[in-house]
């Protein structure tokens, strides 16, 4: 319907994009919602208002992200705060921007930049509820906890978590109990039983709003649990599980999955093909600009090696 309609008012081609891009994203089908996305980006532009401009940006970086482009993702992110302060846009639009930004910026691993405007997002939501408001708790206790502020990134899940009932968006209130899961197995020790009780938290709502995507989530981190908890033989069983099935996740999923992957190679004695397989890894992520990944890549060779 879209590739027949030529000459329809572009503000109605705007709103029926933006759907479409919607769609594509809940499918984490990322290549093709990035297609609808820079079209949007580029109706924003012949419309003359930057709120749709600054919106589509917001939600392009979010999805080359997605796909690993962390680079493109941070210029993409910038350029969206940017028209979205300069042109004193609505508070939800630049609080989408904000959302953008903090996240690619800490990702690419200029955590003090991201710093900077974690404040200014946190800001904007105060006295809010709703999924903006648990997006924007979530994303700074990832950046508290790439800081090593594991209790204050502790703190900010569990306002997001306990604060938040999904009523909006359920697959948001699934998503904040798998970033506490990897926030828990970050612990020192791991908090395995605690992230156990969120895996099963989130597994509880599958029947309600799961995706295979999710489900694919899910069995990872099971697997990152066991490999934690030295049961090489039971993550070999549930990594075998998402043999060819791995594809709807993101860059960064693919990368924690090929981890694990690596991870149980050590833990079976393949310690040159184990190392290997992380060094490439950490290569990759790091040309990628994903220098979050690849530092705590690089700490696990580190660990293997000095092992």
């Amino acid at each position: 319907m879209l590739k027949a309609s030529g000459g329809e008012d572009p503000l109605l081609r705007w709103q029926a994009l933006w759907r479409v891009a919607e769609w594509r994203r809940r499918r984490r089908e990322f290549a093709e919602q990035r297609t609808c996305l820079e079209e949007l980006v580029a109706l924003g532009e012949g419309t003359g208002l930057p709120e749709l401009q600054a919106r589509a940006l917001a939600e392009l970086s979010r999805c080359l992200r997605n796909l690993g482009e962390v680079g493109a993702a941070v210029e993409t992110a910038t350029r969206a705060y940017d028209l979205a302060r300069g042109n004193e846009s609505p508070s939800h639009v630049l609080t989408s921007a904000l959302l953008a930004l903090v996240s690619a910026l800490a990702e690419s691993g200029r955590v003090p930049d991201a710093a900077r405007h974690a404040d200014e997002l946190l800001g904007e939501v105060e006295g809010q509820s709703g999924t903006r408001w648990a997006e924007a708790l979530w994303t700074v206790a990832s950046l508290r906890a790439r800081q090593g502020d594991l209790a204050g990134a502790g703190r900010l899940m569990d306002r997001a978590i306990h604060g938040y009932d999904g009523r909006d968006d359920l697959t948001v209130w699934m998503g904040l109990r798998v970033s506490a899961a990897r926030r828990d197995l970050r612990e020192d020790p791991p908090l395995t039983e605690s992230a156990r009780r969120r895996i099963d938290e989130a597994q509880s709502a599958m029947p309600f709003a799961g995706t295979t995507a999710m489900e694919q989530q899910l069995l990872s981190l099971r697997a990152e649990v066991a490999v934690q908890e030295h049961r090489g033989d039971d993550a070999q069983a549930l990594l075998d599980q998402l043999v060819g099935f791995d594809d709807l996740l993101s860059y960064q999923d693919r990368i924690r999955l090929d981890v694990l992957r690596n991870q149980v190679l050590l833990m079976a004695g393949e310690r040159d093909r184990g190392i290997a397989g992380l060094r490439a890894l950490a290569e990759q992520a790091q040309a990628n600009g994903n220098m979050d990944v690849a530092a705590e890549i690089w700490r696990l060779v580190a660990e293997s090696l000095a092992g």
